[in-house]
């Protein structure tokens, strides 16, 4: 790439003719028929074999994994879903692209229900079966794989009591999230913009404006997302307390123990690593209590209220940069690091595999798309040119060079090519602070202060404030099994108290009750301690490598890892022991250090 006349190159909007010539193109019918077709081909060779057999061949086990592996590489998500799903984010309002997007979903739906046996069956193989698979060189590829199967099957239900499940899980959860979303956010109000002007936004841009440095534009901002909570509070509640049903059933049918066993089976996680985690963070809440007061302090306030929590400190907050500067930044702290990061990132840039500007009808938001090995990975960004902004662009670079080369490693075994979400937030952390540090290099000094708040507002968010929704969730569930009903008093309150541990006294919490109900990851059921997890653990992985920059060399060991090990197993080869809490104190330690250098 000509880095000397970067923005002559740059390429701003994905490029989705790499999959397919348009919405409508007839090579989407064709593979979503073939996907059919493949999963009927499946089933019909290998369902009856398992429905009816009651002695195992390992041979013919064998010989199933193997084509199971060859479907999945083939069919595990085609190219007519990742194009669904890229063309629905550009095209958010668009008919054409939410039929396509319903008719992708319905083809895999039938496509599953076709091929939902094998798991099950393999997961039901007879204990003396397992073992000798477990032990056979035959299956080796695939033992951590297997292995899991195992174990999650004792979860799993008759093959037709899950397709019920699966057929339920619309109307018993998505559509109630789904109602209470588009409530939210199809809510407009009059309120002030950034220069004092009176303008009818809508809900997302009121709740932008409620972190804003106009103070008018953001108290009164904040008085109207309030009174949207309120409004809508009534159904947000049902919709939580269906919710909880529903997981709470669900988990009663598979015979789970406590409410986030299910979590810590999906993410290949001991429960005791997971404990040890929120019990250390848990312990050391006085950082963030710390960090708030020095902050409300540095804006003149005794206390600031809920939403304010999140507002720039004046400075380096209003410093703009154009996208191809940004790059730049970005290149230059992955080719320090190592070139082969830098052609990572170049090749998304060549090929259009990065979609750069907010635009109407596009989604909100940034994230990166890994599939399968045999499928480009595709990065979505919303870049307006804020610092925070250039941080996204490493952070989900970091998503694209972790997909990038766990698919050039398992590039003939998809089975074994998924990352676990604690795994993936480790990657996708790991160059910010780099990038940070290139930053800070070209601050004023007066401006390093506001740099430094920004930064902490991101960690203390990323960590603590998970950590902290990880509990309200724990007692949101464990309460509602006892009770069998919440009302919007005891969520708000179970909800204050969770924040305030926290966020310590300097924070009013009096009012903002309802400020759970936007927050859509209590619905994704504790998925919240994966940023914790990801955050702490990279800040380990970045201290070897200031240590020593040829562990850059262990870095790129684990960016390849997929999930023929898990988690634990990866970083314990390199040296990081997840069950001692000394492992989670050391980027804890760095963020107290942080903070107690404020000088106000």
């Amino acid at each position: 790439m000509d880095t000397d006349n970067l923005e002559k190159v740059m390429k701003y909007s994905w490029n989705l003719n790499l999959l397919f010539d348009s919405y409508n193109d007839p090579a989407i019918d064709l593979e979503l028929e073939n996907l059919l077709k493949g999963s009927s081909e499946f089933k019909d060779k290998w369902h009856l074999y398992f429905a009816e057999n009651t002695k195992y061949c390992l041979d013919s086990v064998l010989e199933s994994i193997l084509d199971y592996e060859a479907y999945i590489s083939k069919f595990g998500i085609t190219k007519a879903e990742l194009y669904a799903a890229l063309f629905l984010e550009l095209n958010q309002n668009s008919n054409e692209a939410k039929l396509l997007d319903k008719k992708v979903e319905a083809t895999r739906e039938r496509a599953n229900n076709n091929t939902i046996f094998y798991l099950l069956a393999i997961s039901r193989l007879p204990k003396e079966v397992q073992i000798q698979i477990l032990n056979s060189s035959a299956f080796a590829k695939w033992k951590h794989f297997l292995n899991r199967c195992f174990t999650e099957g004792e979860h799993l239900l008759s093959e037709k009591e899950e397709k019920v499940l699966n057929m339920k899980e619309s109307t018993s959860r998505t559509n109630w999230i789904k109602l209470t979303t588009e409530l939210i956010d199809n809510e407009e109000m009059i309120s002030l913009d950034e220069s004092n002007q009176e303008v009818k936004m809508p809900f997302n841009t009121l709740l932008s404006l409620t972190t804003s440095t106009n103070k008018s534009a953001r108290e009164l901002a904040i008085k109207n997302v309030v009174q949207i909570f309120e409004k809508h509070s009534s159904v947000a509640t049902a919709e939580l307390n269906s919710i909880l049903q529903d997981k709470a059933s669900t988990d009663e049918l598979r015979n789970f123990q406590f409410v986030d066993q299910e979590r810590v089976l999906d993410d290949d996680l001991e429960k005791e690593i997971v404990d040890t985690l929120i019990q250390v963070v848990s312990e050391n809440f006085d950082i963030s209590q710390k960090f708030y007061k020095l902050k409300s302090e540095l804006l003149g306030k005794e206390k600031l209220e809920y939403p304010e929590k999140s507002i720039p400190i004046s400075g380096v907050a209003d410093e703009t940069y154009d996208y191809t500067e940004a790059c730049r930044i970005v290149r230059k702290v992955f080719d320090n690091l190592d070139s082969e990061f830098t052609e990572i990132f170049d090749d998304f840039l060549d090929s259009s595999r990065i979609d750069v500007y907010p635009k109407k009808g596009k989604g909100g938001g940034a994230f990166c798309m890994t599939t399968t090995p045999s499928l480009p990975i595709w990065i979505m960004l919303n870049y307006t040119g804020k610092q925070r902004d250039i941080l996204t662009i490493a952070h989900e670079m970091g998503h694209g060079i972790n997909g990038t080369f766990t698919n050039r490693k398992y590039t003939d075994d998809p089975l074994n090519a998924s990352h676990s979400t604690c795994t993936a937030e480790v990657a996708s952390t790991f160059f910010e602070d780099f990038v940070l540090e290139e930053m800070k290099s070209t601050q004023k000094p007066e401006e390093l202060l506001s740099l430094k708040f920004r930064r902490l507002d991101d960690e203390v968010s990323t960590i603590f404030r998970q950590i902290a929704c990880y509990k309200f969730e724990l007692e949101l569930n464990e309460t509602f099994r006892r009770t069998k009903y919440l009302s919007n008093e005891d969520i708000g309150s179970i909800f204050k108290e969770h924040m305030k541990s926290y966020l310590g006294e300097s924070i009013n919490l009096e009012g903002y009750e309802n400020f759970w109900i936007h927050w859509s990851h209590i619905r994704m059921h504790f998925y919240v301690y994966s940023y914790a997890f990801g955050l702490l653990v990279s800040k380990i992985l970045q201290a070897k490598v200031r240590e020593n920059r040829q562990n850059i060399q262990m870095i790129k060991e684990f960016l390849s890892a997929g999930s023929d090990r898990s988690p634990n197993q990866i970083l314990l080869g390199l040296g990081i022991d997840l069950r001692d809490k000394a492992t989670w104190a050391v980027g804890l330690e760095q963020i107290r250090a942080d903070v107690e250098s404020i000088d106000l």
